[in-house]
């Protein structure tokens, strides 16, 4: 009993070591990270400083897929990409992984009409404004991601 006690502690303290271990790779970029089965989850395992989401303005909500027929309604912009962002940049103090500072980059495609998907996309980023990147006139002040 004592052996799979100590077992389970070892294994569940390399589980939380592994996914905050990865070196991050500056210029790695996760093209359609979107189609991998843990979104996010799998670039950011292997330190990719970069991915890509491509989303759909359907209904009001951001949705993301790269054709419209792979639009699936749980798959939103926030769930796949932002609200995990914000999570990690919390538990690592303002950044996204937890031994770099490196910037992380967040590239968006719109797909759908531009101008309504833009304002939308601006209108759900505002709500993570304390995780991404602000550009004011000429400065710019880097937060845990940049879009």
């Amino acid at each position: 009993m004592r052996f799979l006690l100590l077992l389970s502690l070892a294994l569940g303290l390399t589980a939380t070591h592994a996914e905050d271990a990865p070196t991050p790779l500056p210029g790695a970029h996760a093209h359609n990270d979107y189609k991998h089965t843990r979104p996010l989850e799998d670039a950011l395992s292997h330190g990719f400083q970069s991915v890509e989401a491509d989303v759909f303005l359907i209904d009001g909500r951001l949705l993301v897929a790269h054709d419209l027929h792979e639009v699936k309604p749980e798959r939103t912009l926030q769930a796949l990409y932002l609200n995990p962002l914000k999570e990690r940049a919390r538990k690592h103090n303002g950044h996204i992984y937890a031994k770099s500072q490196e910037p992380f980059y967040l590239l968006i495609d719109l797909k759908s009409e531009g101008e309504p998907t833009y304002r939308a996309l601006h209108q759900t980023l505002t709500q993570y404004q304390n995780i991404l990147t602000e550009f004011k006139d000429s400065q710019t002040e880097r937060k845990s991601v940049t879009v």
